[in-house]
């Protein structure tokens, strides 16, 4: 069992080097945003450089930082208070789905009397971050917030302090240098600009970006305190924590999936037990959300109004780039249609009839390219228009004056993490897998991620709630590169 599990790790660590070096080759020469191909390959081995010489100066602190940690603590807070200056300076007006979502929110906090319910019958994915929001606005007003727009920034904020926090836990956890890539995990997050752009956004998004990797760090540290309540207290909140990050984005599942996924790849019994429970947990808290959203009026709308749970996912992705405005035929003649039992099986039928589209070779090139060609991770879309013209505006919006430079630097940098995490694939490739789910489930996750977007709808913004899977998955490769460069 133990050599079967060992090849199986390997199969997935070539097959995840192959499918993101393919990525690469692909997307880099026809970057999105008119960005030369010239730039893409030298900008990426910049921040190679960069970010390789900062972990090496990092590790010559080892002890000094080891003994200081205190400073980590420092430094998230300036970060979390010049993030929460910069996302309050902007303040984008919502439009489109965001705008929805905000309506219904101050709806349900008592201080608008209008909501579209045909819109939550057609999108039923964003009742329940709709709720989630509803009741952020509403604690705001009782802390005396009156501006609506601002407690809901201030706890994307803080959630983004929770995943430096999870970040730096989980980099501790590493045998060699653990200082040294905890400090780095707050520099990898450091540079995401387009965390900027969501932040200041009340959108599934930023709202959905922790839960996977709080629930991953819940669920690792809970054998620290094995035997205890506080080690089943974790696994509780672990599962609570996955169950409610997918109730407001389902893609935060695929983290949950990797992580039982590595356990029976390993075949690590007693984990994959806990890890069933955790699941159980999480799919009670989605259920009984499912449950309630059911009893509000967008249900009874949407026979005429809503689409196919599953395979408008599909359907949505099918044609062209898979983007949503390359197949709004589609979406279109959905609207048409009475009942949902007749929505789903034209849906089904239209998936059949084009089936051939999922292994046309243009097809899937030009969705690969929609999806991982850009670096903004959708930042873009939220700030077409905003409430002040400044430097964020300027940088994030299409619109904005230094766009192309800073959609540059950010594109570059994100096929820095996509190098440095197929980096780190052949290194354990070639290395002796021990089972460890805190190596795997990175990679899981992320190669979870890509097969979820060339399957369904193709969306840059969808990579942005994976952010912290990204830069755990590249930590590996910098881990590998500073082995060779310490040599």
């Amino acid at each position: 069992m133990k050599t079967l599990s060992h090849k199986l790790q390997k199969l997935f660590y070539l097959l995840f080097f192959i499918v993101i070096s393919l990525i690469l080759l692909l997307c880099i020469p026809d970057t999105q945003n008119n960005l030369p191909m010239s730039k893409m390959v030298i900008l990426p081995l910049l921040w190679c450089f960069f970010i390789s010489a900062a972990a090496l100066s990092c590790s010559r602190l080892e002890a000094f930082l080891s003994g200081h940690r205190y400073l980590y603590t420092i430094l998230a807070g300036l970060y979390g208070l010049l993030l929460l200056v910069l996302s309050l300076s902007s303040r984008a007006v919502p439009d489109n789905d965001h705008a929805q979502v905000f309506q219904g929110a101050l709806y349900f906090a008592g201080l608008s009397e209008d909501v579209s319910w045909e819109y939550f019958a057609r999108c039923y994915n964003n009742v329940f971050p709709m709720l989630v929001l509803s009741l952020f606005i509403r604690i705001g007003a009782f802390l005396g917030i009156q501006t609506p727009y601002y407690f809901p920034v201030f706890m994307n904020v803080v959630q983004i302090m929770l995943v430096l926090y999870s970040l730096y836990k989980l980099s501790m956890r590493r045998e060699a240098f653990p200082c040294t890539f905890a400090l780095l995990g707050f520099l990898l997050l450091f540079l995401v600009l387009p965390v900027t752009g969501h932040t200041q956004a009340t959108y599934t998004d930023a709202m959905s970006i922790g839960f996977g990797i709080f629930g991953y760090t819940l669920f690792l540290s809970a054998e620290d305190r094995p035997g205890s309540l506080p080690q089943l207290l974790k696994y509780i909140f672990s599962g609570i924590c996955w169950g409610i990050g997918i109730c407001v984005k389902a893609t935060v599942a695929i983290s949950l999936i990797a992580l039982f996924l590595s356990l029976l790849i390993t075949w690590d019994k007693k984990r994959l037990l806990k890890s069933a429970g955790v699941l159980a947990i999480a799919c009670i808290i989605f259920f009984s959300a499912n449950f309630y959203t059911k009893t509000l009026p967008c249900n009874d709308l949407r026979d005429s109004y809503g689409t196919p749970e599953l395979s408008y996912w599909l359907g949505i992705g099918l044609k062209g780039n898979g983007g949503y405005v390359d197949n709004q035929d589609y979406s279109s003649t959905l609207n048409t249609i009475e009942g949902m039992e007749n929505k789903e099986n034209w849906s089904r039928q239209y998936i059949l009839d084009n089936a051939y589209e999922f292994f046309h070779a243009e097809h899937l090139i030009s969705k690969a390219r929609y999806n991982f060609a850009s670096g903004d991770f959708g930042a873009s879309n939220f700030m077409r228009e905003t409430e002040r013209d400044n430097f964020i505006y300027r940088s994030l919006s299409t619109s904005g004056n230094y766009f192309w430079r800073y959609s540059m630097l950010n594109t570059s940098y994100f096929y820095f993490l996509l190098l440095m995490a197929a980096f780190g694939s052949l290194r354990l490739f070639f290395s002796t897998p021990d089972g460890s789910p805190e190596k795997i489930v990175p990679f899981l996750t992320v190669f979870g991620l890509v097969l979820y977007l060339m399957l369904f709808e193709a969306n840059n913004r969808q990579l942005y709630n994976h952010i912290p899977w990204f830069i755990l998955s590249a930590q590996t490769g910098i881990s590998a590169l500073l082995s060779i460069c310490r040599k």
